[in-house]
């Protein structure tokens, strides 16, 4: 199994590979990571900067959370929106095992495949 870990307090941090599952974290800095497989968990988070995630075309649930900033999905999703900075649901299946965690202080959130 391969488990991504990756902090940074200052700067971008990239991950473009096979991840089964990911903790990312940035305190101020975009995150953009790709993985060609959805399996199990993926908490991407930044104090201070964006989030591009990009991910194959399987089945998730997901949950993103911002205090200052927008989830832009270019993926047809169906999630309900709890408030302006709060958003959760489903690509095709709502029980996936697969969860995507996406949470922002000040920053946008965009997610494809």
């Amino acid at each position: 199994m391969i488990n991504i870990k990756m902090n940074a307090s200052s700067g971008r941090i990239e991950f473009d590979g096979n991840a089964e599952s990911a903790n990312v974290n940035a305190t101020s800095g975009d995150i953009n990571f790709t993985t060609d497989t959805l399996r199990e968990n993926y908490d991407l988070s930044t104090s201070s900067g964006r989030i591009k995630m990009s991910i194959p075309d399987e089945a998730f649930t997901f949950e993103s959370k911002t205090s200052s900033g927008e989830f832009r999905p270019d993926i047809n999703l169906n999630y309900n929106k709890d408030s302006d900075n709060h958003a959760r649901g489903h690509y095709e299946d709502k029980n996936a095992e697969a969860h995507i965690e996406l949470s922002s202080s000040s920053g946008d959130q965009y997610l494809d495949n």
